[in-house]
């Protein structure tokens, strides 16, 4: 019954394919720039709430509208100076009647504006916007956190019992699990066990000592975690296991808001709206340290160069990613967005055949997700053009020479058995580029290339074709776009 219901919903949502021939640029345009103006609009809106609730010194409540306008438009005229006057209000303990007018002012501009981003949603669905659906779904939960349609679009259900919206999954977990402190999810008939400190290990209950003791050292009995749609195996401790899951969740909404596109409608929709459970979910093996990392990569796959020389890598013939966790974060978070960018392409969809050169995509768009960063609680793709590749690109193409389309029709054998190192850049620069080039103009495209490509249906033209515009042209503005990037 639930799928039927949600069924529904995709319908009204998904009435066009997902993925025109002749995309008008102009539409799109004018579909971005109509996002935009809703967007400033609700802060505008907002901006005379924060404003009312400095004069009546409803600090906090200014402050949380403040929130709210940066979520949606960080860039927004007005915001430092809303922030100095929402700062220089004094607080009173608000009476009923306040908060009553608050609420009122609130609920009025969230219900118009929540309601015309969802509308506009559907436009961009219409003619393959898909990340601008995701951000006009995710941002009418911003302007109004209860809005219903959109909660249950990107699959949230409201828990009354704990007056919060959780996901879909997590309500279903409910039903026989209880979440027990850091550890994740435990059978409820078996909880009393683990108030007496006993932990199940190989079909018994033994102390947590012992379980320490006989996971910590055993590559092959380690802990093993669950969340919506990861296991988590790591030696490092069940609550290190829950604490990652939750990372990689958190990563795996933003790689979907970003290349939702990467999928045909019918799939596309499916995962978009959350209408059901993981149908497998991806396993990711997290190890203590670089010594047992190597230790697992030398008793598995012998004197394999590349992956000595590697920080984490995912196989896609036993369809698991395999990481340590190192002294240096940056560069631990940097391999772990790559390898489950891989990951996720690989496992979400069904492979095609094997497509003609282009091998820069594949690891292009795992190598762009390196420059990801999360500030703050927002994600920013796209934010860290500093990374080394970005930078051994900038300076190659800064010595001219480049031939794109000799690079573009690299097979595996070609991209990875000679200069590796600057291929890879190269491939991370261009993913950059057409995923930012001039307000995201060739984005939508691109992420349809990509699904050619793991489609196996990509030839040697299938970059000028995917995004009508010919190869001489392409370079110059890659070209030119790289020449210009600030990298920071």
């Amino acid at each position: 019954m639930k799928r039927c219901v949600l069924a529904l919903m995709l319908g009204s949502i998904l009435v066009a394919s997902v993925c025109a021939d002749d995309e008008d640029i102009e539409l799109e345009r004018a579909l971005k720039a109509e996002m935009r103006k809703i967007y400033n609009e609700h802060c505008e809106e907002l901006e005379e709430i924060v404003e009312w609730c400095a004069k009546k010194g409803l600090r906090d409540q200014a402050q949380t509208q403040l929130e709210v306008i940066e979520s949606l438009m960080p860039d927004f005229k007005k915001l430092a100076e809303l922030r100095e006057e929402a700062d220089a209000s004094e607080a009173v303990e608000p009476d009923d009647e306040l908060l009553e007018d608050y609420a009122k002012k609130l609920e009025k501009a969230n219900a118009k504006n929540s309601k015309e981003m969802l509308d506009l949603a559907k436009k961009c669905m219409k003619i393959g916007l898909f990340t601008k659906a995701y951000e006009l779904v995710d941002g009418a939960i911003i302007a109004d956190p209860d809005n219903k349609t959109a909660r249950k679009i990107l699959g949230w259900v409201f828990d009354r019992k704990e007056d919060r919206w959780i996901r879909e999954w997590e309500k279903d977990m409910r039903k026989k699990h209880v979440l027990y402190g850091d550890e994740g999810w435990v059978l409820k008939k078996e909880v009393d066990k683990w108030e007496e400190g006993l932990r199940p290990f190989a079909g018994e209950w033994v102390t947590v000592e012992e379980e320490r003791e006989k996971r910590s050292e055993n590559d092959y009995r380690a802990w093993e975690v669950e969340s919506e749609h990861f296991v988590v195996k790591t030696n490092l401790g069940r609550d290190e296991g829950w604490r990652f899951c939750q990372l990689l969740e958190d990563y795996f909404y933003e790689f979907f808001r970003q290349f939702i596109g990467y999928y045909d409608q019918k799939r596309g929709a499916k995962l978009f709206f959350n209408v059901a459970n993981a149908e497998k979910k991806h396993l990711v093996h997290l190890y203590p340290s670089r010594d047992r990392y190597l230790r697992y990569v030398k008793a598995e796959h012998g004197n394999d160069q590349l992956l000595r020389e590697s920080a984490g890598f995912y196989s896609s013939s036993i369809q698991s990613s395999h990481f340590y966790w190192g002294d240096n974060i940056e560069e631990t978070l940097s391999t772990f967005y790559h390898e489950v960018t891989h990951q996720l392409f690989a496992e979400t969809k069904p492979r095609g055949g094997g497509s003609e050169g282009n091998n820069w995509v594949v690891e292009g768009i795992a190598s762009y997700c390196e420059t990801w960063v999360k500030v703050d609680g927002r994600w920013n793709p796209g934010v860290k053009t500093s990374v080394y590749k970005m930078a051994m690109a900038k300076q190659y193409l800064g010595q001219g020479g480049f031939d794109l389309r000799s690079f573009v029709m690299l097979d595996h054998d070609g991209f990875h058995k000679q200069n590796r190192g600057l291929h890879y850049a190269l491939a991370c620069a261009l993913s950059h580029f057409l995923m930012h080039y001039d307000d995201e103009l060739y984005k939508e495209r691109f992420v349809s290339m990509i699904s050619g490509y793991y489609g196996g249906t990509l030839t040697d033209d299938s970059l000028q074709e995917y995004l009508g515009v010919d190869l001489v042209t392409l370079q110059s503005q890659f070209v030119d776009y790289m020449a210009n990037l600030e990298l920071r």
